[in-house]
Order: C-alpha cells, then structure tokens, then sequence
C-alpha cells in the first residue's frame, strides 16, 4: 500500500512540475481575475466581447516594481471592480526563461517592440480593435492607485 502511495506521489509532482513548466494559456490569481498569457487568444476573445485590453509587461522572476504594482494594486478592490470591464493580458520577460512558453516569446516581444514597453512594468489599454486608449508606465508609491484607476476609468469612459 505504501508503495502506491508512494508511486502515486510521485506521478502527481511530475506531472504538476511539467504543467508549470509547460504553462497554459491563462492564469487565474487569487482574486478570480483571468490573465491570459496567450496574446492572440486574448485577442480574439477581447474582438468577440468588444472589451478593451490591459496589457501588463513584467518581469515577474525580478522586477521588484512589477511585484510591488501586482501586489499593491492589481489585488486591490478598486483594481479588481475595474478589471472586469478589461480582458487582462500578463506579458512575462523573466530572467528564468523556462517560466514563459516558447511559443509565446516572439509575440511577447513583437509587442514590446510595437509599444515601445522599455520600462517594467508597463500598462497599455487597447480597444477591442487595437488602438492604444492608455499607457502607464512604473510603480508611483502611494499615487499608484489614483493614476492607474483614473487611467482605467478615462480609457473605458473614451471608448464607451
């Protein structure tokens, strides 16, 4: 008996170890709010439901702004209530590549270039149909949360 509990244990964390290192296409955090990681199934989905995007360039494994910004704001009411209205899209540039997809790399960076995302992190609105409606870039301490919020609601608001 121990020996298939054993057995079993060890095919439950190969398994989990491969499906992290693999990656899905969207994740969803503690707060039930969907990033997709796949830009063009994001893409579709915020043409087919007439939602705007939030694109999100971090650095995850390094970047201690991104993290402060994820950890300040993005799980905070205020962020979570506006999201909604958003398809959010998270584009990872990790020191550890093996944490992104292979698959998703060049689009991750054709659209770094394309948005000219320098600095981590960096937020970019587009409309459903691509157009850029905002751009926000750093994490500003205390004024984070009313200069991301305003820039969400004026790019819902231009768009509406």
């Amino acid at each position: 008996m121990k020996s298939i509990i054993t057995i079993l244990s060890v095919l439950f964390l190969t398994c989990n170890l491969h499906a992290q290192k693999v990656g899905k296409h969207v994740k969803t955090d503690s707060h039930n709010l969907r990033w997709y990681l796949d830009y063009q199934k994001a893409k579709k989905v915020s043409e087919e439901l007439k939602k705007p995007m939030l694109l999100f360039f971090t650095g995850s494994d390094w970047c201690g702004a991104c993290k402060l910004l994820e950890q300040k704001y993005f799980s905070k009411n205020t962020f979570i209530k506006i999201a909604q209205e958003y398809v959010l899209v998270e584009l990872d540039f990790p020191s550890k590549k093996e944490l992104v997809r292979a698959d998703y790399i060049e689009d991750y960076m054709s659209l770094r270039k394309k948005y000219n995302a320098k600095a981590f992190p960096t937020t970019i609105l587009l409309d459903f149909k691509g157009n850029v409606i905002g751009r926000a870039t750093g994490y500003r301490g205390k004024e984070t949360k009313r200069i991301y919020t305003n820039l969400l609601k004026a790019a819902l608001d231009a768009i509406l």
